[in-house]
């Protein structure tokens, strides 16, 4: 995927829309797959590192977040964490190869508190607002 027309884009808003870069099968697979993991309740105990729980905004219930890492129990996630499709789109953003070097799911529930500002707010160059989002 040639994305050249689009590096400006990504340098001007931070972000970049890669329509296509997946079908429609591997994008079902991957929810599928992502969805079976919360079904996998063996690995949702209180004392695994690898799981987070947030506290619900209203009834300050325990819901639960996030799998860090997840490629090593779920093959669809790594295999589009090690995608060539993905590599190449970065080399061309960065011009550099990229090395994937971390990987988690997060499933950011209904209720769930949300997070405060963090790293990634003091690298975005516009002016921040407040209000809906359509994410």
């Amino acid at each position: 995927m040639d994305i050249g027309h689009l590096v400006d884009s990504y340098h001007r808003d931070g972000y970049l829309v890669l329509r296509g870069l997946f079908s429609p099968s591997e994008v079902q697979e991957v929810a599928e797959e992502t969805a079976a993991l919360l079904e996998r309740k063996e690995l949702m105990a209180k004392n695994n590192l690898r799981v987070r729980w947030q506290y619900h905004y209203e009834t300050c219930e325990p819901v639960f977040e996030l799998f860090d890492p997840v490629t090593d129990i779920a093959p669809r996630c790594s295999a589009w964490f090690h995608d060539r499709r993905v590599a190449d789109v970065l080399a061309q953003l960065f011009q550099d190869h990229a090395h994937p070097f971390k990987d988690k799911l997060i499933y950011k529930p209904a209720g769930a508190g949300g997070y405060p500002l963090h790293q990634d707010f003091i690298a975005r160059r516009s002016t921040i607002t407040c209000g809906p989002s359509t994410a």
